[in-house]
């Protein structure tokens, strides 16, 4: 599980749901947002990104570059 305060750049909140942002996940837009607000929605909605979220999306932190 990835911990925010361990990146410069990762919100220190969910931008959706404004829970603590514990386990972040990078969606192809760029944007960050908890795990359990990428499973429950189908679309981006931070600043009208609009960006599709697939339903089979799978994030793997050991491949995101977080900083």
């Amino acid at each position: 599980m990835l911990n925010s305060f361990m990146f410069s750049d990762c919100p220190t909140r969910c931008p959706i749901c404004e829970r603590p942002l514990d386990s972040p996940v990078r969606l192809p837009c760029g944007h960050m947002l908890c795990d359990v607000c990428v499973t429950e929605l189908l679309m981006c909605s931070q600043n009208n990104c609009d960006f599709q979220i697939p339903r089979d999306y799978k994030y793997q932190p050991e491949q995101d570059k977080i900083e």
